[in-house]
Formats: structure tokens, C-alpha cells, sequence
């Protein structure tokens, strides 16, 4: 059974990480690097629904292929596996939240079991892929997408942008060959 880890990171906001691990697997990055990739991928985000409360929270939880494949289909009709899928909050609601309780951004549900096989088809560092995957997640709670050519081209650029100043490559320089 696996116990919820609760940390707070960030210089200039104060951020509550959970995260569950319920996939069995070993090769998942340490909570200081998943706390490092998203504290510093929110200086990134400069969008409308950035919310104005520096209180906030979200939930991580790693999950086996079989479980992420029956959220997949529950939630966005596609009964295939994924490498991450991203809960947010109504981040319309971000902008009106008192600075009192904190504010839930969502949840990240990742499988460990799809990030590795990614990694090893696509020859990347597995920390690297890791990294990628974990911004990737954060930022649909912010609501970027990959839904247009545009969108996804926005989304692309700044995650390329947080990879590289967390110190690790274009994550795009390899042709991915299945996005979610």
C-alpha cells in the first residue's frame, strides 16, 4: 500500500505536491526532481488562467498501463494506453480564489510502464523522458493543449523552453512517434 507524499516547493508560490505511487515499478524519479520540474516550470506560465493565489496543490499518482488505459477510455473515449493524462481543476475559478485554502490545480496520473518503454524506443535518458512528461502533465492543468497545429506548436515551444533550462535537450528533436 503506498502512502501519499506531501511536499511544499517553490521561491515565489507555495506549492503542495502529492504523490501516490501505485505502479510497482522502481524507475520513478525521486520527489525532489519531480518537485524541481514543476516548481521551475511554473515561472513558465504566463497565461489568463495563472492563478493569483500562491497557495496551491496537485496530486500525482503513478498507475500501471492497465489502469491508465481504463482512464483513458473513461475519460477521453480512447481505449489505448498513455504515458499521462491531466485532470485540472476549473482554472477559470483560479482567478477568483481566495488566498485561503489552498488551490487544487488537478491531478497527473502517469504510467511508469510507458515512459520507460518511450524512453528506451526513442533512446532518451530515462530522467530525461521523466522531466518531459511530468511538464507536459503540468502544463494541461494550465490548460495548453496539443488539440490544433497551434496549440500544440505553443505547447512544444515551452516545453522545449523548461527542458533546456532544467539542463536536459529539445524533447522534440526525435520524431514521437504516438503523442496522446
Amino acid at each position: 500500500m503506498s502512502h501519499p507524499k506531501q511536499n511544499t516547493v517553490g521561491k515565489k508560490f507555495n506549492l503542495k505536491i502529492e504523490i501516490l505511487d501505485n505502479s510497482m515499478v522502481d524507475n520513478i524519479p525521486s520527489e525532489e526532481n519531480i518537485e524541481k520540474w514543476i516548481s521551475e516550470s511554473f515561472q513558465f506560465i504566463n497565461n489568463e488562467n495563472k492563478p493569483k493565489n500562491n497557495k496551491m496543490e496537485l496530486s500525482l499518482k503513478t498507475v500501471s498501463s492497465n489502469e491508465i488505459q481504463k482512464l483513458n477510455k473513461q475519460y477521453r473515449g480512447k481505449d489505448k494506453t498513455t504515458n499521462v493524462l491531466s485532470f485540472p481543476s476549473k482554472s477559470k475559478d483560479s482567478k477568483y480564489w481566495p488566498e485561503s485554502p489552498r488551490y487544487h490545480l488537478g491531478d497527473i496520473v502517469i504510467c511508469p510502464e510507458i515512459i520507460e518503454m518511450e524512453a528506451k524506443r526513442q533512446k532518451k535518458e530515462i530522467n530525461f523522458h521523466w522531466c518531459h512528461i511530468v511538464i507536459h502533465g503540468f502544463l494541461h492543468l494550465f490548460g495548453f493543449d496539443h488539440v490544433s497545429d497551434s496549440s500544440a506548436k505553443e505547447m512544444e515551444l515551452l516545453e522545449k523552453k523548461i527542458c533546456i533550462y532544467l539542463g536536459f535537450s529539445d524533447p522534440y528533436l526525435q520524431n514521437l512517434s504516438d503523442k496522446h
